[in-house]
């Protein structure tokens, strides 16, 4: 076993033999409930939302090694979501950036990944209900899975309201359902070039496999190759364009087709700037 777990990248390796989970996107004949954060991850609520559809996942190409000592390697998919770039206290300093990059939340109530320093942690400042939404790890059983991810992507979104500029260069809200990510004080304003506040954005998820590496005394996991990005937010943007203020920025009017809690999923190759 030691010379596979070598194979697939050793400790802290980057686990070049795992294969790339296949994200596809679906409409179930029997959908299931799901939920979003309503108002914020720390408000504990939850709403109900429908998604037009669904995602799942699938690991074509496990090495047999693997699945024949799954009890040791214990494989699985793991969920990651984009944050913005953030102000962060520095140990030196005081004060710091933490890069804008895709993270693994620890999933469901648990702090994830043993022996990991880069894998999992707490879900701060969130109820228990919301937290046992936030799954965000599979494990695989026999290399034949497909893994409906859809309610993990959408713990990570929240149904709330938002300020827009509406036809009359008025200040007004409605509700949306945009990424936990947007959740910035700074994007809390409207600016001049959109007539929505920043704090209505899509959520974006990536999925990888991941094993435990058996060389190492912490077990801590390998990581393969992330899957296409996936993009999550509401079936229908919410704006129409309804030309200038007298100060030269964006109005809007609501699209009567939008319904606040009808969501879906899109894929996506270019990663945001922040």
């Amino acid at each position: 076993m030691s010379g596979t777990s070598a194979s697939l990248g050793g400790s802290g390796g980057g686990g070049a033999g795992l294969p790339t989970p296949k994200v596809q996107l679906y409409v179930p004949n029997n959908p299931a409930g799901l939920f979003v954060a309503k108002d914020g991850s720390s408000s504990g609520g939850t709403t109900s939302v429908v998604a037009k559809r669904y995602v799942k996942v699938t690991v074509p190409g496990i090495p047999s090694s693997i699945l024949e000592n799954a009890a040791d390697y214990q494989p699985m998919v793991e969920l990651l979501r984009f944050v913005p770039k953030k102000a962060r206290e520095n140990a030196s300093t005081g004060n710091g950036n933490k890069a804008a990059g895709f993270v693994h939340p620890s999933s469901a109530a648990a702090v994830s990944g043993n022996g990991s320093f880069t894998h999992g942690g707490g879900h701060g400042g969130t109820s228990s209900a919301l937290q046992a939404l936030r799954v965000t790890e599979w494990a695989i059983t026999n290399g034949n899975d497909a893994i409906d991810v859809t309610q993990g992507i959408l713990a990570f979104m929240s149904n709330t309201d938002v300020s827009y500029r509406d036809a009359g260069g008025t200040s007004a809200t409605i509700r949306v359902t945009t990424a936990e990510s947007c959740f910035k004080t700074s994007w809390y304003n409207i600016g001049s070039r959109f007539p929505y506040s920043r704090r209505f954005g899509p959520g974006r998820f990536i999925f990888r496999l991941s094993v435990r590496d058996l060389n190492d005394a912490r077990q801590k996991r390998i990581h393969g190759p992330n899957s296409a990005i996936v993009l999550c937010s509401n079936n229908v943007f919410p704006f129409n364009p309804a030309g200038v203020d007298a100060n030269g920025r964006a109005q809007a009017t609501v699209s009567g087709f939008f319904d606040d809690k009808q969501v879906s999923f899109w894929f996506e190759q270019r990663i945001p700037a922040n």
